[in-house]
């Protein structure tokens, strides 16, 4: 059974006015070089393989900006044609904390293409740069988000003493022994710093942010 579409086969994109309209990837991918080519005709192809629909958001100089469809609009996904897909949660203007991310670092030899992130005992050949990014990060996006996107009902964002995490939920957790690596990290990285540990605030601040939208939300 193919997953629910949220949208039609072009991309949606919101103009920097706030104005948002219809127009085929196809079409912008020809004012991109290549990766970000490549990443956008990709997309077009298998928008009908995700659970929710990506959109464009927003040309950076460096990385195409995208959101989902029916998601919050806190899960952020940037495009890197130079090193890959990271998925962030941005809220209330704060940059809270990476999700996960694929990277590539692409070379060249005479095998072919390959991943120097990769251990030597790891190593993939691809006789394509395109086939490269495909298998090695932008397959792996789309495994992320029909296993584990589609899959979450909460987003928790948690802010101690200034040091920032987010986590998605299929059910909102009972308690907040999942947050205690980062408090042990956070009381470890303080003294090291700037920041007197007597005078931290040792403050705890959560928020549960549904994850999926009736409407596209805007943040």
């Amino acid at each position: 059974m193919e997953p629910t579409l949220y949208c039609a086969n072009q991309g949606y994109v919101v103009r920097s006015n706030g104005i948002g309209e219809w127009v085929d990837p196809l079409l912008m991918s020809r004012r991109c070089p290549k990766n970000r080519h490549l990443f956008l005709n990709w997309l077009r192809a298998n928008r009908y393989r995700f659970p929710f629909c990506p959109r464009v958001v927003k040309y950076l100089k460096n990385s195409i900006e995208l959101d989902f469809i029916g998601i919050t609009g806190a899960i952020r996904v940037l495009f890197h044609p130079r090193s890959g897909i990271d998925i962030t949660v941005w809220w209330q203007g704060i940059g809270w904390d990476s999700l996960i991310d694929f990277d590539v670092a692409e070379r060249k030899s005479e095998a072919g293409y390959y991943c120097a992130l990769c251990k030597p005992e790891y190593l993939l050949y691809y006789p394509t740069r395109e086939e490269l990014w495909v298998a090695h990060g932008l397959e792996l996006f789309l495994n992320w988000c029909n296993m584990e996107l589609v899959n979450a009902n909460w987003l928790e964002l948690f802010d101690y003493d200034g040091v920032t995490s987010a986590i998605l939920h299929t059910e909102k957790p009972e308690d907040d022994r999942h947050w205690e690596s980062v408090r042990r990290f956070t009381d470890n990285l303080i003294p090291l710093g700037k920041t007197e540990p007597e005078m931290r605030s040792l403050e705890i601040q959560k928020f549960m942010i549904p994850v999926r939208n009736k409407q596209p939300e805007r943040i």
